[in-house]
Parts: structure tokens; C-alpha cells; sequence
């Protein structure tokens, strides 16, 4: 996979054309992972040097004039034409994305030389203005700047690739140490740490020429040591990370979030925020020792275990994974041995396409149905499918995986998809489809019939609380897997009814409910009528109990209790206004607050049947448990007139 990214903005007064070409090589490696490549043809020492270009590595071994080039595509090592003098401490190289490398000597010089790709060959350059020292580093920020930090000073100088030339710019704002490293983050700031026993990370804005401190870092009070390093991950977007190595023989690794300012960012798309650490320790010789090509950053030259001093050892890290696994080509479903099973098998594809083992934190992703029309497959807006979620890794590219579906309807047939997502979010395509009927039972014994089924008391309006223990899934055992089922009649209609399961109004599902168990159904129906009820068990195989006992009730229709005690008495002689008081009703059945009152007046003594014809008082009132008192002030009433007032109390039905 390719991916390029293109960049166009000014810098110091320039308008500068990028073009980021980002080479991505499907390894089979899980993000977030170190893994050793092959090693390099000898150990690192001081004045070790790493950089990249879209394709490959090259490598100052430090202490020698030893250069080589490490190649991704073929994990191999190649030895090019020798530096022009020994490298040392403060040597770095830097790559400014076209057929040249730049290089400073190190070793306390101020030799800076050129490198051709095309032609393995090197030209001295302009020297820098000082002497380099230890902490010396490169950054090249897309344009025709290459930037240098002198390290052990606060000196910062600009390097014009075309005139040849090096200018003073801002120097840093404290002295920055022998273990500082320079990186640009692909749009107009570059950042470095300041060392020098310090958590101070810096960064340098390239359009206003000023350094600023960042707040923050990643490892506590441990500063950087000996092999500190920072990387670009050359990815623009929120994908935009610098990585760094903290050094000092440890293999502490962090990463800062450009975007949201951040070390170990949790507000990006990434699944890990603090990515893991290298699997030896990285110091003993001082230089850079990262370089970045696509998803992968390479460390070169960690601390040797055994001697304590610079290694051989390649490592490659994964810091994003865009590479989908492969889709399941080999999906076959087969009906069980049990009732309502089918078997599934599928031989498990890589972590990119068929390359390397799924990783932990990966998903098979399992749909499927009983229906031929109206199913869509889909991980993005599936219908009318069944869904299974299998967490799962590490698995072996290439093993067959196996998994039971059971609790299906036995005898009918079953169409599956699957789909493969790796850690990192990516999803293989849909598998082949795999059919299979579930396998039927020979279970023949129906639970036992409920024989205490019952209507509770009244205790809400509108509804009827049925009472049963249940029985076994055979007979009095075992737990019961099938369903309930409840019919009903009201006097209207038991005439006529003809009690069936068929007829059944309510299905209640169970799963491995114990026999002896109590169990509870409401069900809301209309008052003023007789109900009456049946009910049946059902197990996993449709087997059917025989009918119950009948259960039978009246659900009446339950008004609020009438207001008696309703007084009326003049408000503080206010004209117009009448204070009423009453004493809260009780709602039956269930003996809480009524939910609202209508109060109504006339200058005459209606009655019940002129209720809906007179005024009505406009109130806001929230009724109070029963026997509370209420009251409420009415105003604006005709005055030096009799004025009669009727109340009604009113409940939720």
C-alpha cells in the first residue's frame, strides 16, 4: 500500500511545495508491537546516525566511516561507499526527500558533507559555523532549510541546501544538552528535547523564527539519557506523531500528539495511547537511532544485555496498522450432534491479508439468519441477521478455528457470514457463505401442567398480575428452556373460546428456568369486564404441558373516592376571591394520589348533570397523598354574589 501526502505552506517568507511519499509494506506485525529484523553487520558506537527515505534506512554505525543501508522490502543489510572521515559524537544524518542525504561529521568538527543516493557517493559541503558537540541534530523542514542545533550550547543555525550556506537563527532558550534531538512535524513547528537533566521539551516555530516550551512529558522526573531520539511519523492529519525514545539504556518509548499537543494522546483515532516500550534498553552510544517508513519506525543500536555496550540489533515498530486481514475463504457451517446446533470451522487468515497471526485484541465477527429474503450482511447496517462477537487472539495464521451455535430452531436452515477485525479496527472483506441445518432433538417428555395458576388481587387500574410455579423442562426437571403461553377471555367471549395454544395472546420466553420457581405476569386490559385465563408451558423442543387451571377475575373500573368535606370561605376580603379547601381522596385500587381535580362554579346550585356546563376554575395544582389537606385561592369571581362550587377528582385512567 501506498499512500501519499502532499503539503503546501509558507515558511520563513517561502512558499514551499511537499510532496510526503509514505511507502507502507504489509508485514503481518500487530500495531503497537517491537519486533527484531535482521541485524546489522556490526554494533553501533558513539556517533551512531539513523535516517529514512521512503524506503529504506541508512545508517551511520558511529566510531567508523562504516555507512550502510538497511533495505524493509528484503531485510537485508548493504554496505555503501564509506563516510569521508571517521563519524562521532554529534554526527546525524538527515534525508530532504529527493536523491540527497545530509550529514554532519560529529567528533567535536564542524564537517558537514552530502550524500547522493543515486550515485553512493559523498561531497563535503559548507561547514557549519562551530564545532558540533554531542547532542548535535538535523532536522529537515520541507522546503530548502535544513536546521541544526550545535547540542552542549544554545547555537541554532539554518542551512541553505541551494546557496550553500549556513545562517544564525534563533538560538534556544536555554542551553540544550548532549542528548537533545531535532524533528520537524511535517508543518512549521520542529521540535527538540533541551536535556541537559531537564524534562523540558521545546518547540520552534518556523514562521516567527521563536521557541517556545511545550508543557509536559512522558516519563515523569526521568530526564533523557545516552540514545535519546524523536521521530516524525511523516503522516499529516490527526495521525500527525512525533515518537521518542527516552534513552539513558531504557526502553522507555512515548509518542506526542501534534494535534491535540499531547504526549501518550488518548483524543486521537489510535487504539493505544502509550505505545509500547522497546524490548531491550537503548543507550551506551550516543546518536540518533529512529527513523520512520510508513507504519514503521526502526531503532538501530540498542545496549547489548551482555556487554552492556551498542548492539547489532534491528528493531521494527508498528505504529499504525491500514492493512485489513485477509477475508475467510474457507467458511463451512455443519449441523451439530445436540438439539439446535450447528458447527462452524474457518481457517484463519493474517493480520495483513495472510500475512502474520491475528493479534490479541481481534474479533470474528459471525452473522447470520433463517430467512432467504429481506437479509442483508453487512458490519455496517446488517438486516434481519443474528449477531456473534468472538474476541479472540493470538491465532496462527492458517489454524482452523472452530465454534458451536447452539439455541437455534431445531430443523431449520441457517445461512453465515464471517468477518475477520483486526486490532487495529481494520475489517477483512465478507467470507463465502456457509448454510447448514440445526440439528433436531429426540426429547419427547413435555413439562408437567401448572396446576396454581392464579389472578392476584386488583391493585392498579387497567391491569391483571397472573401467578404460577413453574414446572420442569421434563416433566418436574430440569430447568425450563421453551416458553409460557397465556390465553385469555373476557365474559363476553368465553362462550365462544376455544382454549388452544395456537390461540395464545402472550408468549413469554424462558431460558433454564428451575422448576418450583415462582413466576409473574401483568397484563393491562380493559376494566368493567370478567377475565379469564390458561396457561401452558412449551420446552426447547415444542413439546407442550397440557392445559393449566383455569384462573379468574373481575377488573373493575376503580373512579376516584368522591370529595365530601369541600368548605369555601373569603380570602383576606379580597373582592373577587374565595379560598376552597378539601381533604385528598384516595385513588382505588391501588390507594395513592388522584392525578388531577376540575373544580367549577355558577352564581346558581347546579347539579352533576350541569357539571360540564358551568365555569371551570384554572389551576395548577399537584393533588397530595390522600387525607392531606388541599386548598387553593380562586379569583377574579362576580362579586356580591352567591357563588356555588362543585369538585371532581380525576386518575390517570
Amino acid at each position: 500500500m501506498k499512500i501519499k501526502t502532499i503539503q503546501i505552506f509558507f515558511v520563513a517568507g517561502f512558499l514551499i511545495f511537499v510532496s510526503l511519499k509514505t511507502f507502507s509494506q504489509p508485514t503481518g506485525q500487530a500495531i503497537d508491537t517491537w519486533i527484531w529484523v535482521s541485524s546489522a553487520p556490526a554494533a553501533a558506537a558513539s556517533g551512531v546516525a539513523v535516517c529514512a527515505t521512503d524506503s529504506d534506512v541508512y545508517v551511520f554505525k558511529g566510531g567508523s566511516n562504516t555507512f550502510w543501508k538497511y533495505s524493509p522490502s528484503t531485510d537485508s543489510w548493504i554496505w555503501l561507499s564509506s563516510a569521508p572521515a571517521v563519524t562521532g559524537t554529534g554526527s546525524d544524518l538527515v534525508w530532504t526527500g529527493g536523491d540527497f542525504i545530509y550529514a554532519t561529521r560529529g567528533a567535536f568538527t564542524n564537517e558537514f558533507w552530502e550524500y547522493h543516493i543515486s550515485g553512493d557517493s559523498w561531497t563535503v559541503k559548507q561547514s557549519l559555523p562551530v564545532n558540533v558537540s554531542s547532542g548535535c541534530s538535523l532536522a529537515w523542514a520541507g522546503g530548502n532549510y535544513i536546521y541544526a542545533i550545535q547540542g552542549e550550547g544554545t547555537d541554532f543555525y539554518m542551512y541553505d541546501i541551494t546557496q550553500n550556506v549556513w545562517l544564525s537563527t534563533t538560538p534556544t532558550l536555554l542551553s540544550v544538552g548532549g542528548e537533545c534531538e531535532l524533528a520537524w512535524d511535517g508543518g512549521t513547528n520542529l521540535y527538540v528535547y533541551r536535556d541537559w537533566g531537564t524534562t523540558i521539551f521545546y518547540r520552534y516555530d518556523l514562521t516567527t523564527y521563536s521557541w517556545a516550551t511545550v508543557a509536559g512529558w512522558p516519563w515523569g522526573t526521568s530526564t533523557s539519557g545516552i540514545g535519546a531520539s524523536l521521530i516524525w511519523n511523516r503522516v499529516s492529519g490527526t495521525g500527525n506523531n512525533l515518537f521518542g525514545l527516552r534513552g539513558a539504556d531504557s526502553p522507555h518509548f512515548a509518542r506526542y500528539c501534534i494535534t491535540h499537543s499531547s504526549w501518550n494522546c488518548t483524543l486521537d483515532d489510535l487504539p493505544y495511547s502509550d505505545p509500547a516500550d522497546t524490548p531491550i534498553g537503548v543507550g551506551s552510544a550516543r546518536g540518533q537511532r529512529l527513523a520512520c517508513i510508513g507504519d514503521y519506525i526502526y531503532c538501530f543500536g540498542g545496549t547489548s544485555p551482555t556487554t552492556g555496550v551498542g548492539s547489532t540489533d534491528m528493531l521494527r515498530y508498528r505504529w499504525r496498522d491500514v492493512d485489513p486481514p485477509g477475508k475467510v475463504i474457507s467458511f463451512v457451517a455443519e449441523t451439530g450432534i445436540n438439539g439446535g446446533e450447528i458447527n462452524l470451522s474457518w481457517v484463519c487468515p493474517g493480520n495483513d491479508n495472510y500475512l502474520g497471526n491475528l493479534p490479541s485484541g481481534s474479533t470474528f465477527y459471525i452473522q447470520y439468519s433463517s430467512m432467504t429474503e429481506g437479509v442483508v450482511f453487512s458490519t455496517s447496517s446488517p438486516q434481519n441477521v443474528y449477531e456473534i462477537w468472538i474476541p479472540t487472539g493470538p491465532v496462527v495464521q492458517g489454524s482452523t478455528v472452530y465454534y458451536t451455535i447452539g439455541g437455534l430452531q431445531e430443523n431449520d436452515t441457517y445461512y453465515f457470514r464471517i468477518w475477520v477485525r483486526d486490532n487495529a479496527g481494520n475489517w477483512s472483506e465478507i467470507s463465502n457463505g456457509a448454510t447448514a441445518w440445526a440439528m433436531y432433538t429426540t426429547d419427547f417428555t413435555p413439562p408437567d401442567a401448572i396446576t396454581d395458576f392464579e389472578a392476584l388481587p386488583i391493585t392498579q387500574d387497567e391491569q391483571i398480575t397472573l401467578k404460577w410455579t413453574s414446572p420442569g423442562d421434563d416433566g418436574s426437571l430440569g430447568g425450563l428452556t421453551g416458553a409460557y403461553l397465556i390465553q385469555y377471555a373476557s365474559h363476553t367471549t368465553i362462550d365462544t373460546v376455544v382454549w388452544s395454544t395456537s390461540n395464545a395472546q402472550v408468549v413469554i420466553s424462558t431460558a433454564n428456568v428451575q422448576p418450583g420457581s415462582t413466576q409473574y405476569y401483568t397484563i393491562t386490559l380493559s376494566g368493567g369486564t370478567t377475565y379469564y385465563f390458561r396457561i401452558w408451558a412449551r420446552d426447547e423442543a415444542y413439546n407442550y404441558s397440557t392445559i393449566s387451571n383455569a384462573a379468574t377475575m373481575y377488573l373493575g373500573i376503580y373512579p376516584p373516592d368522591a370529595i365530601t368535606d369541600l368548605t369555601a370561605t373569603l380570602w383576606n376580603s379580597t373582592v373577587g376571591a374565595v379560598m376552597l379547601q378539601w381533604t385528598a381522596p384516595v385513588d382505588p385500587p391501588s390507594g395513592g394520589e388522584v392525578s388531577s381535580y376540575i373544580i367549577r362554579y355558577a352564581t346558581w346550585n347546579f347539579s352533576d348533570a350541569d357539571f360540564d356546563n358551568v365555569n371551570r376554575v384554572r389551576i395548577n395544582l399537584t393533588p397530595k397523598s390522600p387525607s392531606q389537606k388541599e386548598f387553593v385561592v380562586v379569583t377574579g369571581l362576580p362579586s356580591d354574589q352567591t357563588i356555588y362550587f362543585r369538585i371532581k377528582s380525576v386518575d390517570s385512567v
